[in-house]
């Protein structure tokens, strides 16, 4: 037990002397980072990556919030990306590798590295095997050709993180509130005019429309599982139980019980059906005559 105490503490002290703070490599990670930011940005446009795109919006929505101001969300993601950076190449890299490679060589440190930086990130949102064990790699290259200095593949990838996190809240929250404004105006576009104007039916298609498109993440015209239980922390709904561990199988059975023809996908028709039949929706009296509990007459 003294021995591995002894060597931990010396591929500690080993991790820590690998650290040089100078330009040049502070600009190669920068370079790194900067890069995979821009070729990931490129591989979200293609479709055979659009879960793990869709993955990635519900996680920084879900990470950073609906509300929150760019600001907020540019300090909460860079402070999120620094310690990722830091705590991740320390241990992954500067830990994991340095031993690996000792012990059988490049090879086999490039490969045993990728493949734990890989199975720490699953199952994250936003996470794919394939893709994390590939970033794992390059984070790995950084640090071989930086002669081996943890300060590369610390900036590439925090700054990878940042970028990868912000640029795509910035995206889905914008969109979320640009779908939220659409789906207000389509069922009620005179918003000057009184709630009393309205038939029970405008206002119920207006609010339940709104709803739906906020809670559809991927604008696919669908709402998913995951989709459902980000909705549920986001917006709120189900605060009793959203931080309990019968959480995710709670809202599982929600949909189910939405989900009317069982294909794993929930349709407006069937999102809007099952507000009603609940009744959910119930407003006051209207031009149609409505009644004060929104039942028409």
């Amino acid at each position: 037990m003294s021995f591995l105490a002894g060597y931990l503490f010396d591929q500690r002290l080993q991790t820590l002397s690998a650290l040089s703070f100078d330009w040049s490599s502070i600009s190669l990670g920068l370079l790194f980072g900067t890069g995979l930011a821009l070729l990931g940005a490129i591989v979200d446009t293609l479709p055979i990556f659009k879960d793990i795109t869709r993955d990635t919006r519900m996680f920084t929505l879900r990470l950073l919030g609906r509300d929150t101001s760019p600001l907020s969300a540019l300090i909460t993601a860079s402070f999120l990306s620094v310690g990722a950076g830091v705590a991740e190449e320390a241990f992954f890299r500067g830990v994991i590798f340095t031993i690996v490679n000792s012990a059988i060589g490049l090879p086999g440190a490039f490969i045993i590295s990728s493949a734990a930086f890989s199975l720490g990130h699953f199952p994250v949102w936003g996470a794919n095997a394939i893709n994390e064990f590939f970033l794992g790699g390059v984070f790995c290259y950084c640090y071989y050709v930086s002669g081996f200095n943890l300060v590369v593949p610390i900036v590439a990838h925090a700054l990878y993180d940042l970028i990868t996190i912000y640029t795509t809240w910035r995206s889905v929250s914008s969109d979320m509130k640009k779908r939220m404004s659409s789906a207000i105006q389509e069922g009620a576009p005179n918003l000057d005019k009184e709630l009393s104007e309205y038939t029970t039916t405008q206002i119920e298609n207006a609010i339940t429309k709104a709803i739906f498109d906020v809670l559809d993440l991927d604008g696919d015209g669908t709402i998913n599982p995951k989709e459902l239980r980000v909705g549920f922390r986001l917006f709120g709904l189900g605060q009793p139980i959203f931080n309990t561990p019968g959480f995710s199988a709670k809202v599982d059975e929600i949909f189910q019980s939405m989900d009317v023809n069982k294909d794993g996908k929930i349709t407006f028709k069937e999102f809007s059906e099952s507000l009603r039949n609940e009744g959910i929706l119930s407003f006051g009296t209207t031009k149609s005559g409505g009644n004060v509990s929104g039942k028409r007459a």
